[in-house]
């Protein structure tokens, strides 16, 4: 259709609403086969992914924005088709060790995870309406996508592929805090250049977080057994609506006479600045691993640690242990000592102490031996199936 329309040139106001429904239809569809696909892997898998697809596909579409239009007509017909051949092609390497597994754990709205990504959303359009950047808007994504992906990959490397990714957040909100002050400068001293450095930081500081986000939610519709689509759809539709509505609002806010730029601004970066002490506090007092399901620290297989979690679930449906039990009684197996759950879970060394003695009569076992073979044998007896049979 859009091959018609620019092409030919024929003016069809419905043929090119049809054309952009469509396109945004299918590539929402791949977007989500994408996410399911996370949902199989290990965290650290889909990070690297993501950072090498974002890398490689800025470079793709700097070098495609400068070929003629038949060529780039060509490219537009081929990547759907490449898309969804790579894709099942990707299905196809999954083991059945990977391959999730269901649940009956009960789910809820994601409230907290889609926070961080809201607030940084909000953040990443707003410094990009109000920072005299020179220059087009796509330019700016596709800088900010490329060097995310490069800082991420670099990373990476650096630390041979043990980078604690939950310090991505930390990046994160230090990036964000750079922008608001290059936006800030770019503003009240007329820099171009600072509105340009604050547009691209902003993008990549976010993109850093979604990455982040996105590995979050994959783990937890693997370990949880949740319909990996829903949480997806999600965080998309989150990141879309409250990314567009405050770019519109900004808009709006500027183009009004009542409120000036200088104060626009001013007020904005204090609402940044409470937005940024809000998701450093939900990282740093919240622990991802019990609240997010992100586990990306663990000795072992990712799916020795599947299969052992598992096993947790079906002693805690089996002997009647409640929530904090089973959580204490995985890491007692995973080798952790008291003081090590009392840090991960947020609670006093001794309460952890009593939970592990209401774990050995339960259980009846007496020592953190014969714990780990008890838990070592459910697991070697079921592997993974549904936990409610």
């Amino acid at each position: 259709m859009n091959f018609v329309l620019f092409s030919i040139g024929v003016a069809s106001p419905f043929l090119a609403l049809s054309a952009l429904t469509l396109g945004a239809v299918g590539a929402a569809l791949m977007m989500l086969m994408l996410s399911e696909f996370f949902g199989f892997i290990h965290p650290k898998r889909t990070v690297l992914y993501i950072a090498w697809s974002w890398l490689v596909g800025s470079i793709c579409v700097i070098f495609i924005r400068v070929l003629p239009f038949a060529y780039v007509w060509a490219c537009m017909v081929a990547a759907p088709v490449v898309v969804v051949l790579c894709m099942w092609r990707s299905y196809k390497t999954l083991t059945n060790a990977e391959l999730s597994f269901s649940s009956d754990r009960r789910s809820s709205f994601p409230w907290l995870p889609i926070v961080p990504i809201a607030l940084c959303a909000v953040m990443k359009r707003c410094v990009n309406v109000m920072a005299p950047i020179g220059v087009p808007a796509w330019a700016v994504n596709d800088v900010g996508m490329l060097l995310a992906g490069a800082i991420i990959l670099l990373g990476l490397a650096i630390y041979r592929g043990n980078m604690d990714l939950r310090s991505l957040w930390g990046v994160s909100v230090g990036g964000m805090a750079f922008a608001i002050a290059f936006l800030c400068v770019s503003v009240f001293g007329g820099s171009t250049i600072c509105g340009f450095l604050a547009a691209v930081i902003s993008t990549v500081s976010y993109q850093i977080l979604f990455i982040l986000m996105t590995a979050i939610f994959a783990n937890m519709a693997y370990r949880y057994g949740l319909c990996a689509l829903w949480l997806f759809s999600i965080e998309h539709a989150v990141n879309m609506t409250s990314g567009s509505c405050a770019e519109v609002g900004m808009e709006v806010l500027q183009a009004s006479t009542l409120v000036g730029l200088g104060v626009l601004v001013s007020l904005f970066a204090v609402f940044s600045a409470v937005a940024l002490a809000v998701i450093s506090l939900l990282f740093a007092n919240f622990s991802p691993d019990s609240l997010w399901g992100l586990s990306l620290e663990e000795e072992g297989s990712f799916a020795e640690n599947e299969r052992l979690r598992y096993a947790c679930e079906r002693i805690v449906k089996a002997h009647g242990l409640t929530q904090r039990e089973g959580e204490v009684l995985l890491m007692c197996v995973k080798g952790k000592k008291p003081a090590a759950i009392a840090s991960e879970l947020f609670i006093e060394v001794s309460t952890a102490r009593t939970h592990i003695k209401h774990l050995y009569t339960k259980l009846d076992v007496h020592s953190s031996k014969e714990l780990i073979g008890f838990v070592t044998e459910v697991a070697n007896r079921v592997g993974f199936g549904n936990v409610a049979d």
